[in-house]
């Protein structure tokens, strides 16, 4: 968790779509230790920074973040 929000302010500035990750990974991460807004604000982040990707993999992120944002994802096991 550290270690992903020390690098989510460089992420920003990253041109690489796999640097959008640090939002998702965030999202999951803090949803996980039940931070809710901190993860709907990752999952927003995300969202925002990917909403012109339209590749396989990142349709399928963005499709988990909204479902998080939305109270539609699924328990985690």
């Amino acid at each position: 968790l550290k270690e992903l929000e020390s690098v989510r302010t460089a992420a920003a500035a990253e041109l690489i779509p796999a640097a959008t990750l640090v939002y998702f990974r965030l999202g999951m991460l803090y949803a996980e230790l039940g931070r809710a807004q901190d993860a709907n604000a990752a999952f927003r982040q995300y969202l925002e920074r990917t909403e012109t990707l339209k590749d396989a993999e990142t349709l399928a992120y963005r499709k988990i973040a909204a479902d998080h944002l939305s109270g539609r994802a699924r328990p985690q096991r």
